[in-house]
């Protein structure tokens, strides 16, 4: 590892955490941005030398386009085809899933919690019947907590420190993305296609990421619990090459 030396003076006014690991023989970066264009002019020199250091870059795929299709990730893409380096995108979401998140979860969620609220009104539960209650309203909460939505709230009421019991229990594409860009990470350094990765996601998503790279068994146990999502999702890292006309072409899927 390495990738952070020499650029003390960059590092010196980011405000965001960015943390290294080391996985078989290769090293990885995981830089947490705000993802706009005035973010990335005022942190330009920083992922300039970031993509320079690094022989490959890392991107989630925006929402509904291409990366080299959308502003910030637009300007990612045009630094790494200059310097000639492949990128590597985790794209878990569709439209489907989605879907899923912003209007089905939130449908079944709810349905749980009224299910429960009229459980409530009961002034005698035997144990059975408050098990079942108990049960509800962990599920309701669990999968209205975890949308793409309530974990956008949830950031903003929290001090953004890392990998919380909310995270854990909650159920939705968020995590879904947390739990697949790691593991993306983790098979794409095991394969041995690059020994150097550089990898830019939104800072909310950093420290979830590092603890999925982290834990393996954590990991693994996660996507089991999102076979739904991964049936309906795109669970693989696509390489793209750079072409010497400035555009890409997709060389691999994994």
């Amino acid at each position: 590892m390495g990738a952070l030396v020499g650029l003390e003076k960059e590092l010196e006014n980011y405000p965001y955490t960015i943390v290294e690991r080391k996985i078989s023989d290769t090293d990885i970066t995981i830089v947490g941005v705000h993802h706009t264009n005035p973010f990335f002019e005022m942190h330009k020199n920083l992922i300039e030398n970031l993509i320079f250091q690094n022989d490959s870059v890392f991107l989630e795929k925006p929402i509904h386009s291409e990366f080299w299709e959308y502003e910030f990730y637009t300007q990612l893409g045009n630094i790494s085809n200059n310097l000639k380096k492949k990128v590597f995108q985790s794209d878990p979401r569709t439209p489907i899933t989605d879907l899923v998140d912003e209007y089905i979860q939130p449908i079944i969620a709810a349905l749980f919690l009224l299910s429960m609220a009229k459980e409530g009104k009961k002034t005698d539960y035997n144990r059975r019947e408050f098990l079942n209650s108990a049960g509800k309203l962990g599920l309701g909460l669990g999968l209205a907590w975890g949308t793409c939505g309530a974990s956008v709230f949830r950031e903003l009421i929290t001090d953004n420190s890392g990998y919380g019991l909310a995270d854990l229990v909650s159920y939705g594409e968020f995590d879904y993305s947390n739990v697949l860009i790691a593991d993306g990470l983790a098979n794409l350094s095991k394969k041995g296609r690059t020994n150097s990765i550089v990898a830019f996601h939104g800072a909310s998503h950093t420290l979830k990421i590092v603890e999925y790279l982290d834990k393996p068994a954590l990991r693994k146990i996660k996507k089991l619990y999102y076979a739904p999502y991964l049936a309906l999702g795109s669970p693989f890292i696509k390489e793209y090459t750079p072409l010497q006309d400035g555009t890409w072409a997709l060389t691999g899927a994994f």
